[in-house]
C-alpha cells in the first residue's frame, strides 16, 4: 500500500483531484523524452513501483489538460498525471 505521508506535497494535491477516467499512476518532475515521459511514479496503479521511482513511460498518444494538470495518455493504455514542481520549472 502507498505511504502517502511520503509523498510530495505536489502529489498530494493531484491525488485529491477527480479525473475523468482511472490513472495509472502521478509522475513528478515529468521530462519529455523523445515520444514518452520520464519521471519519478507514486502511486502506480498497476503495482510496479515503489513510489519516487524514476520510470519512462511508454510512447505518449495524446496529452489533455484535465483539473489543471496535464495528463499523458500512452500506447499501451496507461494514463498519468504529470505533476511539476517549483524544482522542475514547469518544463517538461
Amino acid at each position: 500500500m502507498a505511504e502517502a505521508l511520503r509523498w510530495p506535497a505536489e502529489v498530494i494535491q493531484a491525488v485529491s483531484k477527480p479525473f475523468s477516467r482511472p490513472i495509472t499512476g502521478y509522475l513528478l518532475a515529468p521530462r519529455l523524452m523523445g515520444v514518452a515521459v520520464a519521471g519519478h511514479i507514486y502511486m502506480d496503479a498497476l503495482g510496479r513501483f515503489e513510489d519516487g521511482t524514476l520510470i519512462s513511460t511508454s510512447a505518449i498518444t495524446e496529452f489533455c489538460d484535465e483539473q489543471g494538470y496535464l495528463v499523458a495518455d500512452t500506447l499501451s493504455g496507461s494514463r498519468y498525471v504529470l505533476v511539476f514542481s517549483e524544482a522542475s520549472d514547469g518544463e517538461g
